[in-house]
């Protein structure tokens, strides 16, 4: 009796595989570094939290305003995400970033 070797993987099916895990990879990065960073802002003091999301806003206003020649519509969406974050952001405050806020938050 002749046994037959095992079919052999084709590269493109090991490509496949490899690309596979790295997306898979980079999405789990990703997921918990996002889930982390929320976990940090929810665990800061109230007062520190108000600082914090002071601070965002008059950066927001500083490189995203209209008058802004140079700004970058990349940076001020995830610049008015990381403001959107806060709970304490209230009707003014979405208001103020409301122009490059995901469709979702409008």
């Amino acid at each position: 009796m002749t046994t037959s070797p095992p079919p052999a993987h084709s590269p493109a099916v090991s490509l496949w595989a490899v690309l596979f895990v790295i997306v898979l990879a980079l999405g789990s990065f990703f997921a918990v570094r996002c889930l982390g960073e929320r976990r940090l802002l929810a665990d800061l003091p109230p007062t520190q939290r108000a600082a914090l999301l002071r601070s965002e806003l008059e950066a927001f206003r500083l490189r995203c305003a209209p008058e802004v020649a140079h700004r970058s519509d990349l940076d001020c969406r995830a610049r008015a995400r990381r403001v959107l974050r806060f709970s304490e952001c209230d009707e003014a405050c979405r208001a103020a970033v409301e122009l490059y806020a995901p469709a979702a938050s409008r």
